[in-house]
């Protein structure tokens, strides 16, 4: 019954906001508009540039049973109320998603999916001038989501609300705009940099309907600190001296350290303290960024995409538009 009112609420939303976007957008072509607009990565409550890529791996033995990993998310964005001035920036963003994880490559199984509203609100300045061929630009993330979570592992329907705050700066041009600290050099035509991008904030989950766990909410503090270590290739011909983060990579190191403090806990024997922390080795094979084949180590839980408590290696191929 709370699945079905949700559902609808969420269905009427998107359909009157489609209807305001294809109206506000209505001498655009069709086809760049609903192309431009479609995000896939695997989770939607960061920021569009710090969020991980979908992933897909499988496995098929002689014998026994096939195993495989699907990681996807898919949303659309709608944009509204833009104030993009010389040098300020005021910019709100509304994104209905979807996500599917499945994972039977590990020893807890995961298997859940989701589905809800996902916003952004991002304030901040720019230099009025542009500087060494590039606009540089310092901004404040909010994002925030509304959405229902079923988990088939432990049986169990959740209500889930993330607000999140992180910062941004560095150039327009920037693959990764969460850089608040950063380091760049160039080497014989190629780049090497580094950045460390944290963020933090709050998530809500009510289990309202559960077989075998507990019906109950937790409040929990939650704080992401994101490291990178990149190779970037330049672009063929070009090979001004200018500190520009657009050439795309060619291999990458990312870490993740997520803690998780519960400030409220309603769960049967819940863990009040719960970190997670995942790093990969990322190879590039193309210029083009969205694809991308990754060796990664986890080690925690993940309560918002129904990961239970282990680690584990994986290898995969990703994929992120």
């Amino acid at each position: 019954m709370y699945l079905c009112k949700f559902i609808l609420a969420l269905l009427c939303i998107c359909f009157l906001l489609t209807a305001s976007a294809q109206e506000m957008s209505s001498n655009r072509k069709k086809k760049n508009q609903y192309s431009s607009k479609l995000s896939i990565r695997n989770a939607f409550e960061e920021q569009s540039d710090k969020a991980e890529p979908s992933k897909a791996s499988f496995s098929l033995p002689d014998t026994g049973k096939k195993s495989f990993l699907i990681d996807l998310g898919i949303s659309y964005d709608m944009y509204w109320m833009g104030l993009n001035q010389k040098n300020k920036i005021n910019d709100k963003k509304l994104s209905p998603f979807v996500v599917f994880s499945r994972n039977t490559l590990i020893s807890k199984e995961q298997y859940s999916y989701r589905t809800g509203l996902a916003g952004e609100y991002a304030v901040g300045s720019r230099n009025s001038e542009p500087q060494n061929g590039d606009i540089y630009r310092s901004i404040h993330y909010l994002n925030a989501t509304v959405q229902y979570q079923r988990n088939k592992i432990d049986t169990t329907h959740s209500f889930i609300t993330t607000i999140y705050w992180s910062y941004a700066k560095g150039n327009q041009t920037n693959a990764e705009r969460n850089m608040f600290i950063n380091y760049y050099k160039r080497i014989r035509g190629s780049y090497f940099f580094y950045y460390i991008g944290p963020s933090a904030g709050v998530e809500f989950q009510d289990i309202f309907q559960a077989k075998d766990t507990t019906i109950g909410a937790q409040l929990r503090l939650y704080s992401n600190i994101d490291g990178r270590i990149a190779f970037r290739w330049a672009k063929k011909g070009r090979r001004e001296k200018i500190k520009s983060y657009s050439y795309p990579k060619l291999f990458e190191i990312t870490a993740n350290y997520i803690p998780r403090y519960t400030l409220f806990n309603g769960w049967k024997n819940a863990e009040i303290y719960n970190p997670l922390f995942k790093t990969s080795l990322v190879y590039y094979p193309t210029f083009n960024q969205d694809f991308s084949i990754a060796l990664s180590y986890s080690n925690g839980a993940d309560p918002i995409g129904g990961l239970e408590k282990q680690r584990f290696w994986l290898f995969a191929v990703q994929f992120k538009k």
